[in-house]
């Protein structure tokens, strides 16, 4: 059973098999105590923290290009999705 904090969004636990079944979605650290009683009524009681990392981002639409002296100038729009945390830099490789 839960006895304090929460589970990520999207899961859930099932007292009678004591078995956690879905997938977490939101993008942080979340603490909880669950308790399990066996047939004889001993107790254990135990603090878990599960760590949900940000997921990959979307790729950025690349646009046109456009070249000069050594240099080159390259549109590119964001992606829709940051995969749950801020995109800070994008890496251009030439080939």
């Amino acid at each position: 059973m839960l006895v304090s904090g929460t589970l990520a969004d999207g899961l859930a636990v099932y007292t009678t098999t004591g078995t956690f079944s879905g997938t977490a979605s939101t993008v942080r650290n979340h603490s909880f105590t669950i308790a399990a009683t066996d047939a004889a009524l001993a107790t254990n009681i135990a603090t878990y923290t599960l760590a949900v990392p940000a997921g990959k981002p979307g790729a950025p639409v690349i646009g046109t290009a456009t070249t000069g002296d050594g240099e080159a100038d390259v549109a590119f729009t964001a992606p829709a999705s940051n995969g749950g945390s801020a995109i800070t830099s994008y890496t251009v490789t030439s080939i």
